[in-house]
């Protein structure tokens, strides 16, 4: 946690030397919860107090429980949606798992289509004539 006091309005609850910390608090109140840290830069007491390692330990912990707790909420959900996510998860499946397959007739019907064109003479437009009765 960092804390920043102005020195010109007066610092934290009424200190105006950079002293004024220790003089009120006393260094061993900051030392309790962690290491205190002073700097002095252009008017302004910058403080760090650092966390001991039990409070590390508790935060850490409690994220732990929280995602146990969140990853027995999300498979609490997901029985009770199973009806309902099942066929859009078969639906998921199956169109990744073909898709590679469709891609590939694709590709392999596209270019018959291109070789067919390639391969088909061109039209006369003098042998082209009206429809009807053939002439005799």
């Amino acid at each position: 946690m960092v804390s920043t006091w102005d020195n010109s309005l007066g610092g934290a609850c009424g200190a105006s030397s950079p002293g004024a910390w220790s003089d009120a608090w006393g260094q061993e109140a900051g030392t309790a919860r962690g290491e205190l840290h002073t700097a002095l830069q252009s008017g302004q007491i910058q403080v760090m107090i650092g966390r001991t390692e039990g409070q590390a330990f508790r935060e850490r912990m409690s994220f732990v429980i929280l995602c146990v707790v969140g990853v027995f909420c999300l498979m609490r959900i997901l029985v009770e949606l199973k009806s309902i996510l099942e066929p859009f998860l078969w639906a998921l499946f199956l169109v990744m798992a073909w898709k590679p397959v469709v891609d590939g007739l694709e590709r392999r019907i596209e270019s018959m289509l291109i070789a067919s064109c390639w391969l088909k003479p061109p039209a006369d437009k003098s042998s082209t004539r009206a429809a009807g009765p053939a002439p005799r």
